[in-house]
């Protein structure tokens, strides 16, 4: 990825990462991830972001575990999966998964130039591959695939991964997922911070985050205030370090929820309900809806955090500023 940098800049609106791709770009190109840069925002005012990259990917899913994990080895998952598939780590709480490097489809509207997945699966007719997996053995592909629909090509081999683990898969499966929208390397210095977390649940994209010595925990309805360390910018199992966002604005689609909360100027939000969820009115307000923007609404982590009551709330601009990848 080539990195952009803005400093010393006054934003409005939204950060806007938009991969749409024009007629003609190579196939190398179609990327699972589509983000062709990293966006590093320097010593300018806050803004929140919005990103999207709707293309779907093969995956494999293990199950939630201790052991959670997803290996795949030998020349059938090379094709299937490209030589660097995005693995994912899994937990008791959250199963491993593993992305295929490639896109199976295009973007609505764009021309197709041969990323579906029987195109990229071929014709095994004559010349079967096999390919292994840890917790499913060994799995070969033995048809023409080239016409065979998505779901078509899935379905042959999740029946034989189902057949080499005894007819039970107990929920392991291949599936189609998109599994970067939203997630956009954009980074803002000096609003973010790296620490470990210190949890024994994996904090997800979203969920707010109370400090725990120098790591991180997910937040509880029943913190303190003075705890808060900021909002989750992407998963993390117990252990592993978690990036997250001290201060400043961030959208709702990068929140979790409990429930599904309307949303209105001035409205204040703290953890309540579950942990590392926010919710409307709760006993401490963290988040404040600064504005209700075209790519969702605005929410500013409240520098001066207090319990709830009724504060003016200040308008952001409807601007946005707009980046799209060709």
């Amino acid at each position: 990825m080539s990195p952009v940098t803005v400093r010393s800049t006054t934003l409005n609106g939204t950060v806007v990462h938009i991969c749409t791709f024009l007629n003609g770009a190579p196939l190398s190109a179609h990327k699972a991830n589509r983000y062709e840069y990293d966006l590093n925002v320097e010593a300018c005012t806050p803004v929140d972001r919005f990103s999207t990259c709707d293309v779907n990917a093969l995956a494999l899913s293990s199950v939630a575990g201790p052991a959670s994990s997803v290996a795949l080895s030998g020349p059938l998952f090379d094709i299937l999966f490209g030589a660097r598939p995005d693995v994912r780590k899994g937990a008791s709480d959250l199963a491993a998964v593993a992305y295929s490097h490639h896109a199976v489809d295009v973007r609505t509207g764009e021309v197709d130039p041969g990323v579906g997945l029987g195109v990229r699966a071929g014709d095994f007719s004559a010349a079967p591959l096999s390919g292994t997996i840890v917790f499913g053995g060994t799995i070969t592909g033995d048809k023409n695939y080239t016409a065979f629909s998505k779901s078509g090509v899935l379905s042959d081999p999740n029946a034989k991964l189902s057949l080499a683990m005894g007819g039970s898969t107990g929920g392991r499966a291949f599936s189609l997922a998109k599994p970067y929208v939203n997630r956009a390397p954009i980074s803002q210095q000096g609003r973010e911070a790296l620490a470990v977390n210190a949890d024994t649940a994996t904090i997800l994209k979203g969920n707010t985050l109370a400090w725990s010595g120098r790591a991180v925990r997910l937040m509880t309805p029943a913190d303190s205030l003075d705890l808060l360390a900021g909002v989750a910018l992407n998963d993390s199992v117990a252990g592993e370090r978690t990036r997250f966002l001290r201060s400043g604005f961030v959208g709702e689609a990068y929140l979790l929820f409990s429930g599904s909360p309307t949303f209105a100027i001035g409205d204040l939000f703290g953890v309540a309900g579950a942990v590392g969820r926010i919710a409307k009115s709760a006993a401490h307000a963290m988040l404040r809806v600064r504005s209700l923007a075209t790519y969702g609404s605005v929410f500013e982590i409240l520098e001066d955090r207090f319990d709830s009551s009724v504060i003016e709330a200040s308008p952001a601009s409807a601007a946005n500023f707009s980046a799209s990848d060709a």
